[in-house]
């Protein structure tokens, strides 16, 4: 271990979370999680993590833990992410996702820790007719792109890392299953699995049926990214604005497609037009910056491959 050097990763019982910190493990960092639903199981599968149970901006915990240990980074993984839910309960997530992480960034500034990374999302992306804006079509990209605005005006001595997180999935590396922050992709499997039928939803513009597209990315290479964003900070003295996704976006349909064969599982498929008024239909990482600034290729691009040897 790197002595005296910490790590504080929040939401670090997530599935993003529990990976990002087993990566800065292997790299010899120590590492302490903060998660208010915490996993015991996680923890005792793990016992080089030191766990806190709590909110990631309660002041009395974040003092405990800048107070007797070195924190040389943070990495803020913790939020509320789902979309249709962001737009029944703003107050919720403008609170949790961007008041607390201005407290948390406020009081990384006060203790002049060298890096701070954020996981903002590609939801703080809008498109129209094949032209992309820094416009969200939800409350929890709005609630993103505060956040990174007020971190970019902000920031004193830190450095920061804003990644704009596309669709991640892999295998959860606790209960082994496969995982996904694409909540119907996720929930679809799932059903595929149990032989019941599926909705795939589609919206409809001047008669015709589009289906959602989505750039993916391994959680593997979220890892590895999110410690090479730190290290960048760190070692360069410089900030980091990334989006991190894969070149290739994918019809949801053709996914879809490609899990039913791999499962061998023959469910019917109900195209279902969708009545969601912030429905983003296509999601494409159109600027990929890693090879340039933290000189890192993603090593597992390939979702049609992955995804086979993740079900098989």
């Amino acid at each position: 271990m790197k002595k005296n050097k910490f790590v504080l990763i929040t939401g670090a019982c997530g599935y993003v979370g529990f990976q990002t910190s087993i990566f800065f493990l292997k790299k010899g960092y120590n590492v302490i999680g903060v998660d208010k639903n915490l996993n015991i199981k996680r923890k005792i599968q793990n016992k080089s993590i030191k766990y806190y149970k709590s909110d990631f901006a309660n002041i009395t915990i974040l003092k405990k833990i800048f107070s007797n240990n070195l924190i040389i980074a943070v990495v803020h993984l913790a939020a509320l992410t789902n979309v249709k839910d962001s737009l029944k309960n703003k107050k919720k997530y403008l609170e949790n996702n961007y008041l607390k992480t201005i407290r948390l960034f406020n009081y990384c500034n006060e203790y002049k820790i060298k890096a701070f990374l954020f996981s903002s999302s590609a939801a703080v992306y809008s498109y129209s007719s094949g032209q992309i804006y820094t416009k969200p079509k939800n409350f929890y990209g709005i609630t993103k792109l505060k956040s990174e605005s007020y971190i970019k005006k902000n920031s004193k001595i830190l450095n920061y890392s804003i990644l704009r997180y596309f669709n991640i999935y892999g295998v959860d590396l606790f209960n082994k299953n496969f995982q996904s922050t694409n909540n119907s992709l996720f929930s679809n499997i799932q059903k595929i699995k149990s032989k019941k039928s599926i909705d795939l939803f589609y919206t409809e513009i001047n008669k015709k049926k589009y289906f959602p597209s989505r750039s993916f990315i391994h959680v593997k290479d979220i890892a590895e990214i999110n410690f090479k964003s730190v290290m960048y900070n760190i070692n360069k003295k410089k900030n980091l604005l990334m989006n991190v996704g894969s070149e290739k976006s994918y019809k949801i349909n053709y996914i879809i497609k490609i899990v039913k064969k791999v499962l061998k599982k023959n469910v019917n498929v109900n195209l279902v037009k969708s009545t969601f008024q912030n429905e983003i239909l296509y999601s494409k990482n159109f600027k990929l910056n890693l090879k340039n600034k933290i000189k890192y290729k993603l090593k597992y691009k390939n979702l049609s491959k992955n995804i086979r040897e993740i079900l098989s």
